[in-house]
This record gives C-alpha cells, sequence and structure tokens, in this order.
C-alpha cells in the first residue's frame, strides 16, 4: 500500500490460489462502513507468486481503511487483513533505507507510538518479529531474512511495505 499522486496505490501477492475467481477491493474512512470500490479477477489456479495492483483515485480523507474480499469460484469467500492510508503530510512512520539489505530504521513522529510494538510478516502475514518502539528511531536487524517483500504493521494500523534485496 502505498500513497501517489493520481491516489493511493495498492498492491497484494497470492503464493497459491486454488479455484479463485476474483478480489474484491472494498475501502472505509472509518473503519467500519465499507464500499466496494473494484472488481479485479484472480489468476483461478495458480502454484507460483501472482501480483496484483490496483490505483484507488480517491479523494484525500485523513485516513482510509482498505480490505480484500478473496471469493471463490464457489460463491466462499475471506476477507484480508485491514491496511491503513493516512493522507496526512506528516506520516507517523518512515522507513528507510526501502529497498533493505541487512538493516533499517523505524522513524516515527507520533510519539503515542512510544512504548509499542511494530509487527513484521511476510507478504503472506505470517509473524516474523515483534518490534518494540521505545525511542524515535529503531534500528532492526533483517539480515537474517530472505529477499522478498515484508509488510511492517504499527500499532495505530498504518503499513508499510519492505522490499528486501
Amino acid at each position: 500500500v502505498s500513497k501517489s499522486s493520481a491516489g493511493n496505490v495498492l498492491q497484494w501477492t497470492t503464493a497459491s490460489e486454488i479455484n479463485s475467481s476474483y478480489f474484491e477491493l472494498e475501502r472505509s474512512e472509518n473503519n467500519r462502513d465499507y464500499k466496494f470500490v473494484q472488481k479485479i479477477t484472480a489468476a483461478g489456479n495458480s502454484s507460483t507468486l501472482k501480483n496484483y495492483q490496483y490505483n484507488d483515485i480517491t479523494g484525500f480523507a485523513p485516513v482510509y481503511y482498505y480490505r480484500l474480499k478473496q471469493v471463490d469460484a464457489d460463491g466462499k469467500w475471506v476477507y484480508s487483513s485491514t491496511v491503513l492510508i493516512k493522507n496526512a503530510s506528516d506520516g507517523a512512520v518512515t522507513v528507510y533505507p526501502n529497498p533493505v539489505r541487512d538493516r533499517f530504521v523505524i522513524n516515527i513522529t507520533d510519539r503515542s507510538l512510544l512504548n509499542t510494538s511494530a509487527v513484521l510478516t511476510d507478504i503472506n502475514g505470517r509473524f516474523l518479529q515483534r518490534i518494540p518502539v521505545i525511542q524515535t528511531a529503531t534500528t532492526v536487524d533483517a539480515s537474517s531474512y530472505p529477499a522478498g517483500v515484508y509488510l511492517l504493521r504499527l500499532n495505530n494500523g498504518e503499513v508499510t511495505k519492505l522490499i528486501k534485496e
């Protein structure tokens, strides 16, 4: 999830798909009332990584929450985790360098995040590491993780996508 001058760019990857039909992207400004945004056709059946992207051209409310509804060919469905995009110019977090080689720094400007923790997951949402946020700049050793895409979720729900080289 990232912001661009034209809207919010949402990207996701599936590791495998069995009888997937489509995704429904939903958006909310309050994390309660979600509205349909777009239907995206899924690969159907796949055992390789599939990358998806949608550019949500929106106004600029202070925050947008997004979730995916993944619908199978038989009509069964499941929701993804919710992600948050803040459109305020003073975001709560910056992560650098990104792409990451061995270490990255979490720099927070929202002091309400002090003494909380961030969670690092792989692109499929598997827990990797809980990172205590006890100062405005926290260095994280990522040298043991393989190259790939990772997600860093802060206590306020904000998510940052990291690419490990």
